[in-house]
């Protein structure tokens, strides 16, 4: 049973995930070490508040949240096998280009050799990538734990959305004076688009693309309630309501973050915001009112922006035709990635892994591909042919946690369910859940999902009216 000290710790809990939610994508996405171990930090802290108050109440764990746990849990005992000594024979067994890059160090300082070594090629850059695992699962935790009530849903999604908001409006911003600043730091790329407060655009567009659908689905939830039935006067009428403040909040950040889309003209965050609406548009019923309001809602940003006499939004699709032929030269770099998966099967390089084993793959260019540029086929090569089911597993069992759970916060949870789907098409194309404010929204979503509402804050009035 609950206590004054849970709710108490629960509200501190919930303080935590705003903060770590509002300000992981301002320094750069949270790319940096010193971001990273910010991110770690503040994660650790709201896992243990999760802990604590878990401890003390047994039924703050919803039983929908367990199947997901241990499918995420999988991923976490790939990486620490990974990191455990290993005799040579099953290194050379389960990991052979690890096995060669060890035994080419090994003939220059044959004082490196060992008898047993870990999987992974690079230990730290596992260890890393194991503990950054570890903060997005706290961050899941700690919503599952501390988010129990409309008022609280509708707080979180309220923040989510502010956040894109801020980083569509500051990024327009910036490209449209073209100032192309970061704050106090000057962007040396991407200068011909937005990016907010991320370096890169592509990274940019999937964080507005998987916020697109909250602010969306307020929009069409309130505008439904608002503005059907009843005469044009009454309709004006309430317009002076207070619950018709949040159908302008939504109407105003869904046509930033749309405009935020357009100007990062990543041809992947476009079609990703495009997957997120007609799957918002699918959960909610294809109404002639509610498809009127998602075109208009896409359309009128567009045309402000040719207004503008800006270059056209997705024109990216209709130049460099060779280019985009090669997916931007990304299908020779996944064809070379496929190559590593047979001999890396079971275990995969090991997390974090990619840029060191794939120097042995990566066909004659001068460039450096730390990343494949596909986050499936990337978890694919690190943690072996079991790590990308059980990601999308545990993404699927949250879905359908958040099916079998009613209540007034339900349309919440589609809206989440629209932004994890634009995720996870977008992770086709590039390498979004490297980057640690997108991991976090993730962990958040997935959190939110599996979280269970309590009805206790509106019964107990009723009680004492009795």
């Amino acid at each position: 049973m609950a206590t004054a000290a849970d709710d108490r710790c629960r509200v501190l809990v919930r303080f935590g995930v705003y903060t770590i939610l509002v300000l992981s994508p301002l320094p750069f996405g949270s790319v940096q070490p010193w971001a990273v171990l910010g991110v770690e930090i503040v994660a650790a802290a709201l896992g243990l508040g999760s802990i604590w108050v878990i401890a003390r109440d047994r039924e703050a764990w919803p039983r929908g949240a367990r199947p997901v746990a241990g499918a995420a849990l999988g991923l976490l005992v790939i990486g620490v096998v990974q990191l455990l000594p290993a005799p040579a024979w099953s290194v050379r067994w389960l990991a052979g280009p690890t096995a060669e890059a060890r035994e080419a160090v090994a003939r220059v300082l044959p004082e490196v050799a060992a008898i047993a070594a870990p999987h992974s090629l690079s230990p730290p850059d596992t260890l890393d990538a194991v503990l950054r695992g570890i903060s997005f699962g706290w961050v899941a935790l700690a919503t599952v734990i501390a988010f129990r009530e409309r008022r609280h849903f509708t707080t979180l999604g309220f923040v989510i959305v502010a956040s894109a908001a801020f980083q569509a409006l500051y990024g327009a911003a910036e490209y449209l004076s073209q100032h192309q600043h970061i704050f106090a730091y000057a962007k040396k790329a991407y200068l011909d688009c937005a990016t907010g407060t991320f370096i890169n655009r592509n990274h940019f567009a999937t964080y507005l693309a998987m916020v697109l659908p909250l602010a969306l689905g307020t929009l069409i939830e309130g505008w439904e309630r608002l503005f059907t039935g009843d005469s044009w006067r009454g309709r004006l009428l309430r317009l002076t309501e207070p619950a018709s403040l949040a159908v302008i909040v939504a109407a105003v950040a869904a046509f930033m973050i749309w405009i935020g889309v357009f100007l990062s003209y990543s041809r992947g965050g476009l079609a990703a915001a495009l997957v997120a609406t007609v799957v918002l548009g699918l959960q909610s019923g294809i109404r002639k009112g509610r498809m009127w309001i998602l075109v208009g809602a896409c359309l009128i940003p567009a045309v402000f922006l040719s207004w503008q006499q800006l270059r056209a939004p997705g024109e990216r699709f209709m130049v460099d035709a060779d280019r985009l032929a090669s997916l931007n030269r990304r299908l020779p770099v996944w064809e070379a990635g496929a190559s590593m998966i047979p001999s890396n099967a079971a275990l995969g390089v090991g997390w974090g892994n990619f840029g060191n084993a794939f120097r042995m793959y990566q066909p004659s260019s001068r460039l450096r591909w730390e990343h494949v540029h596909n986050d499936w086929l990337q978890t694919t090569i690190e943690g072996g042919v079991v790590a990308p089911i059980l990601l999308a597993w545990v993404l699927w069992l949250a879905v359908t946690a958040a099916r079998r759970t009613g209540g007034p916060a339900a349309p919440i949870r589609k809206w989440v369910v629209a932004g994890i789907a634009a995720l996870a098409f977008h992770c086709f194309l590039d390498f979004p859940l490297r980057i640690p404010a997108i991991g976090v929204l993730m962990a958040c979503f997935v959190g939110l999902l599996c979280a269970r509402e309590v009805y206790d804050a509106d019964v107990r009035p009723l009680v004492r009216d009795a």
